[in-house]
């Protein structure tokens, strides 16, 4: 019962933030620059995501604790990524070296 209770509490944290950022990249779509209104935007959808996931793995389907472990560290796996990607120039997501 208390990990159906937590998967919910995440996946309720997990969809206030997304609120919060979809209310901010509104907000903010005359000031902020364009670049950073699509960051908040993919910042909302990997949060959607993860809320859904977390919400997925309350439903009785998947109380044996693997595959609701698969559920959990998805999100946090996916969000780690894009923190990567983010980090890495667009050059080199292309296959381009920088220019030194």
């Amino acid at each position: 019962m208390s990990t159906i209770l937590w998967a919910l509490d995440i996946g309720s944290v997990y969809g206030i933030l997304a609120l919060f950022t979809n209310l901010l990249a509104k907000e903010e779509r005359k000031v902020v620059a364009p670049l950073t209104l699509a960051r908040y935007r993919r910042e909302r959808n990997l949060e959607l995501i993860a809320a859904t996931a977390f919400f997925i793995s309350a439903i009785p389907l998947f109380w044996r604790p693997a595959s609701r472990f698969y559920f959990w560290i998805a999100p946090f796996i996916v969000r780690r990524g894009a923190w990567l990607l983010s980090r890495i120039g667009p050059g080199l997501r292309i296959g381009l070296r920088p220019h030194l």
